[in-house]
């Protein structure tokens, strides 16, 4: 798969995205605490939002923000299709702090999941319902009181490997270059 190196947040944090997705800020309006990325062909995109260290997750924070992205999208239905899970920061996110040290309270979860949602809440033809695979990861800094969530959507006629392992290959590369990002 063609991957790019992409700079994201101003050149702070860096992850390879493959360079069939289009960076969408280039044609409409993206918040300042995301980046969001397209392939309309594939009917995937791929969030990475900046948002603030929640304790109210913080047994499961993966299945928090899960519901949280399903009540933010309207989702008609939403269901968890793996348990929420932690994963080692070496092996997940191997690069995330460069030669740079990691904080030691750094933690990442994730969690795969599916939503039935209606297009008509967006630019797409008015009250099309359809089911989309997701897998959101987040990146806990709990030092930073940040959290880093990375959800990768993708069509439910997809096998869900696919989506994940394309998951799996962003967290891997995702490298925090610039740690005053947070403050």
């Amino acid at each position: 798969m063609d991957q790019d190196s992409r700079k994201l947040f101003g050149g702070a944090i860096e992850a390879s995205i493959p360079s069939r997705f289009i960076d969408v800020s280039d044609f409409r309006p993206v918040p300042d605490h995301q980046e969001v990325f397209s392939d309309e062909a594939a009917g995937q995109s791929i969030i990475i939002e900046i948002v603030e260290y929640s304790k109210t997750g913080e047994e499961c924070p993966a299945r928090f923000y899960f519901k949280d992205l399903a009540a933010m999208n309207g989702a008609i239905e939403w269901e968890e299709t793996s348990e929420s899970e932690e994963l080692a920061v070496s092996d997940s996110v191997p690069r995330l702090g460069g030669s740079g040290l990691v904080p030691a309270a750094t933690r990442v979860f994730c969690v795969k999941g599916a939503m039935l949602v209606d297009k008509k809440r967006s630019h797409h033809a008015e009250g099309h319902r359809y089911r989309v695979q997701i897998v959101l990861g987040v990146i806990r800094l709990p030092d930073k009181e940040t959290d880093v969530l990375l959800s990768l959507n993708t069509p439910s006629e997809e096998p869900p490997e696919r989506g994940y392992s394309l998951f799996l290959e962003i967290l891997a590369s995702f490298h925090i270059a610039d740690w005053g990002l947070f403050g």
